[in-house]
């Protein structure tokens, strides 16, 4: 008998080999469609980030303009009248900004 459980073993370890080989060979279309799901989220990820970046450079240049424009609508003469020269500036540099 214990040569038959012997036997009986070799056969069931070739058996779950060809086995583990059939499961290897069915599960790789799905670790291949997990991999290419990953990429595509680190993507989609990436262009979040993009995305942000250039809102946020786009807010930066807001705020330097607002900032810009405060100043220059602030300033006054000794008497109180506005600089209008300042203000002149700064509408021709809004309207051709490829000139200042």
């Amino acid at each position: 008998m214990r040569q038959r459980q012997g036997k009986d073993k070799r056969v069931t370890s070739s058996i779950s080999l060809k086995h583990e080989k059939k499961k290897a060979k069915e599960h790789k279309p799905k670790k291949t469609k997990f991999h290419e799901l990953m990429l595509r989220q680190k993507q989609l990820k990436e262009i979040k980030l993009e995305k942000n970046k250039e809102i946020e450079e786009k807010r930066k240049k807001r705020l330097h303009q607002r900032k810009e424009r405060n100043v220059s609508m602030q300033k006054l003469t000794s008497k109180g009248q506005p600089v209008m020269r300042h203000r002149i500036k700064l509408l021709l540099k809004q309207m051709c900004p490829e000139n200042a």
